[in-house]
């Protein structure tokens, strides 16, 4: 379990080959963030974003990373 800050990541919603960014950045992605600029970084991106933790208050969101079948479905696997 990550303590304190959490670490963030880019989950592509499709398999991605990253040797080709171009088709890479075309995809679905989701970004896992705990702060407001991490969500309004996504809002003018585009990016789907689930909120880690209670920080701000959001509709997609987990207290943590160990819940894992719940991000699954918010981003659509």
């Amino acid at each position: 379990m990550l303590e304190g800050h959490y670490e963030q990541f880019l989950l592509a919603t499709n398999s991605c080959d990253f040797t080709d960014l171009k088709v890479c950045t075309s995809l679905p992605t989701t970004y896992l963030g705990d702060a407001a600029w991490d969500q309004k970084a996504c809002s003018e991106l585009g990016y789907n974003f689930v909120l880690v933790g209670d920080r701000i208050q959001y509709d997609q969101s987990v207290i943590d990373l160990e819940s894992t079948a719940k991000i699954l479905s918010l981003i659509g696997l």
